[in-house]
């Protein structure tokens, strides 16, 4: 897989390849449009337009207007090479912006946060802020919210939100339960407690009823129902009462009322449907959410650390995929406690960086990360060492297989936590899963410790 760097640079075109005989690289050598081509010099020219001849250290765009649209472009081409290009190229966007040199937030650089495709991928400006009550969570959204397809989902490093948008530092004061919103980028900032108008179904004999109520945000898309002044929701047949946890969706008025009527409500005038959609969808509670059990807290705080072990675990999994991913951290003991699957989410995060923007696509660590045992952790990577995962012919023999897994293994106290993100069969091969890397097929461990966090992963194409 090639590696590609979009990165402004007076004077040359925007693209790298490192590493390579060719570092910079010229455009028509590659197989995208000609359309992609002309986007990609105007973008070029307009970094040249900012060079100061008489002091280049003094070079700036016109308008903070004009930096934020090339910024937004930039990240646009990216998507647009990356979607030309496909499978075969691997497109990373580096940002000339800095995050502040004062780090403003109390969380660190690499925590993870949740935002959508329209912020990283189609680099539409962040409008909506929130930090989730339960664990102080972090999600930026466009105009466009947070989507219900699971798909648009992206989980980034806070720093890299900062980075492309250092006006998100003024925010980073933002209270647990509460949300910040403005016009556009810019713009002044709105400060409120996260809580909006929800539908709660009322179950009636033969039809199907809602009322409105209050919820306050406690993650992704779930809520906690508010009480409400002068009114008895039990009297009311309020399916879910104030204090219950649910989940929710965002549906149209009109599909909200199509139910309504399936089930014995007067039909609908069908040129009044368009009016009661205005105003975008509404908040609707589907079921009671259930809390899952919760695990020992660890820190989350990561770092990431060679030694000599794990480079010579390393090299060997090199030999077998060169696009590998294995990494060590130290955990921070002054950070704020968190699970083991969020240490091994921000150590994903701070050894992947911006390549990661698509990775995981779920709302929560402990729906991609499942603990296994030990023995099960040996088996199910020395299936994935041994086997070339698209064709599952045997790449590694057993001996090399079992030396490098006991290496890896060995990086940790043997009270370790041991974590995959597939389920396995019998022999240990990755079944169905939340992929973590941006190949076809993929298999590995997770391992957490009190002191340390690793991650063993290999790859494969077919």
């Amino acid at each position: 897989m090639r590696t590609l760097r979009l990165m402004a640079e007076f004077g040359t075109w925007p693209l790298w390849e490192p590493g390579s005989d060719h570092y910079a690289v010229d455009p028509e050598t590659l197989p995208i449009s000609r359309a992609l081509k002309f986007a990609l010099k105007a973008w070029a020219d307009a970094w040249d337009r900012t060079l100061d001849q008489n002091y280049p250290p003094d070079s700036k765009f016109a308008s903070p207007a004009d930096e934020e649209a090339f910024e937004r472009e930039g990240r646009r081409l990216r998507a647009a090479l990356q979607a030309e290009l496909g499978a075969g190229f691997r497109v990373v966007y580096a940002t000339y912006r800095q995050p502040p040199a004062h780090w403003p937030f109390a969380d660190p650089r690499n925590v993870v946060a949740f935002t959508t495709a329209d912020v990283i991928d189609r680099s539409l400006s962040i409008v909506y802020v929130c930090r989730d009550e339960d664990d102080g969570a972090w999600q930026f959204h466009s105009i466009n919210g947070a989507p219900d397809d699971l798909a648009e989902h992206r989980l980034v490093a806070l720093e890299e939100i900062v980075t492309q948008d250092p006006t998100i530092a003024e925010v980073a004061d933002l209270p647990l339960g509460w949300r910040a919103t403005r016009s556009d980028v810019g713009g002044p900032w709105k400060r409120e407690r996260a809580a909006e108008t929800i539908y709660i179904p009322v179950p009636r004999r033969g039809r199907n009823q809602w009322a409105t109520g209050l919820a306050r945000l406690l993650g992704p898309m779930r809520f906690e129902i508010l009480p409400v002044p002068n009114r008895d929701p039990a009297a009311e047949g309020w399916q879910f009462l104030p204090g219950s946890v649910v989940v929710c969706q965002r549906w149209r008025r009109s599909y909200l009322d199509g139910i309504g009527r399936s089930l014995g409500d007067p039909p609908i005038d069908e040129g009044k449907r368009a009016e009661r959609d205005i105003g975008g969808p509404v908040l609707v509670a589907l079921r009671l959410w259930e809390p899952e059990p919760p695990l020992p807290a660890l820190n989350a705080g990561v770092r990431l650390v060679e030694t000599d072990d794990l480079r010579s675990v390393r090299a060997a999994v090199e030999e077998r995929d060169p696009e590998c991913l294995v990494c060590l951290a130290e955990i921070s003991q002054e950070s704020p406690p968190r699970s083991p699957e969020k240490v091994l989410l921000d150590l994903a995060v701070l050894a992947l960086g911006q390549g990661l923007a698509r990775w995981p696509r779920t709302d929560r660590p402990s729906k991609t990360w499942r603990r296994i045992e030990r023995a099960d952790a040996e088996r199910h990577l020395g299936y994935v060492l041994g086997h070339d995962l698209a064709y599952d012919n045997v790449v590694l023999d057993e001996e090399a297989t079992r030396r490098i897994t006991r290496s890896f293994l060995a990086l940790f106290r043997q009270d370790a936590q041991c974590f995959t993100n597939h389920d396995l069969d019998d022999h240990g091969s990755p079944g169905s899963g939340t992929p973590i890397l941006n190949a076809t097929f993929e298999g590995g461990i997770g391992v957490v410790d009190r002191q340390r966090a690793g991650l063993l992963f290999v790859t494969g194409e077919d």
